[in-house]
């Protein structure tokens, strides 16, 4: 998003509203007309930025998008294997309960710098 707004696509698309408003005294307007003599040098420049910003590397970007909407699709599917109807009884594996739950928040986790040990110990029926 801070790319795009950034981008010189805007200045371009005014550079070539002035060529198009004086497409009739083109020679004269680019000799002649302050405006005009900046146009050369002004489209070199812009150029340049345009260069740069398609060689920017936008995949590190793509890659994090990519990353979350996997784990979103992840909590979704996780969501949908208990979504059960109410009232059925159903023995679960509580280890693999918490450790869904813990991978839920995985990325909080990261981000908060939290720690978690595991202690499980088996259950009897």
């Amino acid at each position: 998003m801070e790319s795009v707004k950034k981008s010189r696509v805007a200045s371009l698309a005014r550079v070539v509203g002035l060529l198009r408003e004086h497409a009739h005294d083109l020679g004269a307007f680019i000799t002649h007309d302050p405006k005009g003599k900046h146009v050369p040098a002004h489209l070199a420049q812009l150029s340049e930025h345009l260069l740069a910003e398609t060689r920017r590397p936008s995949s590190d970007d793509t890659g994090c998008v990519a990353a979350e909407v996997e784990h979103i699709k992840e909590i979704v599917a996780m969501q949908q294997s208990y979504a059960t109807f109410g009232g059925v009884k159903e023995l679960i594996d509580v280890v693999h309960l918490v450790e869904d739950s813990l991978r839920l928040n995985e990325g909080a986790f990261s981000r908060h710098r939290v720690e978690i040990i595991r202690e499980f110990e088996k259950v009897r029926a």
